[in-house]
């Protein structure tokens, strides 16, 4: 089970935040950028010392995960942008049952860029011999692709629809931290047919547009309307992780 902290504890590690994104806290578990603590609970296999350190796994298993998000918008900023004033640059994803479509600000010195991809998408799990774990991932791309392929690990809250996506970062201490913070919602903002004109229309897609939600700065938007969220705390587990089974292969769809 995670372990919770003192309190200094706690300060000490949220002064660390500014400078390292994401801070460990203890040996059994992660603190994540809005503070909470998330983790592993483990059974009676014994990697709780060896893999706690490097490890976030997803509170929501493989089979939900489509349940979760199809048909919905993941709206966030980069988590080294909660910090400004008016929040990061708001990147948007909408998911269909096996495609992400996505419209991502980029800040570049002079002005601002957007860009619009559309990638496949496929909840899976990753059957790791190395790590000796079985556990639930995303790939966006094509998951035999190593050159393009990108692994995405959730935590979600059930009660809020706040989401965060973590990616794996083998040149910052081989651990999961995470790289988007926002929440899922229903229907498209407004901006993103502003900034990604060929954004395909929510009337194709089956969803609306929210009319009211133009800010490109995620603060901002939330100000003007903080969105439907979509509320699923039935989904929300923490027993996603299995032991490694030599049987199967290593990524299974």
């Amino acid at each position: 089970m995670i372990k919770i902290v003192p309190a200094t504890a706690i300060k000490v590690a949220l002064i660390l935040v500014g400078l390292s994104g994401c801070v460990q806290a203890g040996k059994e578990g992660h603190m994540l950028l809005d503070g909470t603590m998330v983790g592993a609970e483990y059974d009676g296999w014994e990697t709780k010392v060896r893999f706690s350190d490097q490890h976030v796994f997803p509170n929501i298993d493989k089979p939900d995960l489509p349940k979760l998000i199809v048909g919905k918008a993941f709206v966030s900023q980069d988590a080294a942008d909660k910090t400004l004033k008016n929040g990061g640059k708001a990147f948007v994803i909408y998911f269909t049952k096996n495609k992400s479509i996505e419209c991502e600000g980029w800040l570049k010195i002079e002005h601002n860029e957007w860009e619009q991809s559309i990638r496949p998408w496929a909840s899976i799990y990753n059957n790791n011999e190395s790590y000796e774990l079985l556990y639930p991932l995303m790939v966006r791309g094509d998951v035999e692709d190593t050159t393009s392929r990108q692994f995405s690990n959730f935590q979600y809250n059930g009660k809020t629809g706040a989401l965060t996506e973590l990616s794996f970062y083998p040149d910052y201490g081989n651990k999961w931290w995470d790289r988007r913070v926002g929440h899922l919602q229903e229907g498209i903002p407004a901006f993103v047919y502003d900034v990604c004109p060929d954004f395909p229309s929510a009337k194709s897609l089956g969803t609306f547009v929210n009319t009211k939600q133009t800010a490109t700065a995620y603060y901002e938007l939330l100000a003007q309307d903080p969105g439907k969220r979509v509320l699923r705390p039935d989904l929300v587990t923490k027993k996603t992780i299995k032991p490694y089974d030599p049987t199967l292969p290593e990524y299974i769809k």
